[in-house]
């Protein structure tokens, strides 16, 4: 009920003073043009910094019983290509057959507490996740590894 009687006041303000009411109207869209504007470009600096952040970061993962162990035989290299310290990772491991889109031992959320510096790797053994519901037992030495991360923290070392 108060915003029609706002509405009211807001016309008969209008038709009296046309030209301050305009002068108004046209700062108050100005206000809110240059609001919306900031904020658009703050975001778009985010996602630009998310996505460079995103980029940097490389995994490798292979299956290496010579370079690991039996009981860890997933060999998982992270990369750290951006300009601050990598703090924490989480990352999922899962083996492909080649010329499949479906894993057939899908990973769990694995995550790395190592701190990387910037431009250096870390080199670790990871256990084998575990058979993807429904998927036939497949060699774990033949399949496609591949790790991806869901999230990165980044700071100063501590």
């Amino acid at each position: 009920m108060a915003w029609i009687i706002g509405i009211g006041i807001a016309l008969f303000l209008l038709f009296v003073f046309p030209k301050q009411m305009g002068i108004v109207i046209l700062v108050v869209i100005g206000g809110a043009a240059a609001l919306f504007g900031y904020s658009y470009l703050e975001d778009q600096k985010r996602a630009d910094e998310y996505r460079e952040r995103k980029e940097s970061i490389t995994l490798k993962a292979s299956y290496d019983v010579e370079k690991c162990s039996a009981e860890f035989p997933l060999l998982v290299e992270i990369r750290n290509g951006y300009t601050e310290t990598l703090q924490a990772l989480t990352f999922e491991l899962n083996g492909y057959r080649e010329g499949y889109s479906s894993p057939v031992y899908r990973g769990h959320s694995y995550k790395s507490d190592r701190i990387v510096a910037p431009g250096e790797a870390y080199v670790a053994c990871w256990t084998q996740p575990g058979l993807d519901y429904g998927a036939r037992a497949t060699p774990p030495q033949s399949l496609n590894w591949r790790a991806t991360y869901s999230y990165a923290s980044f700071g100063s070392e501590p």
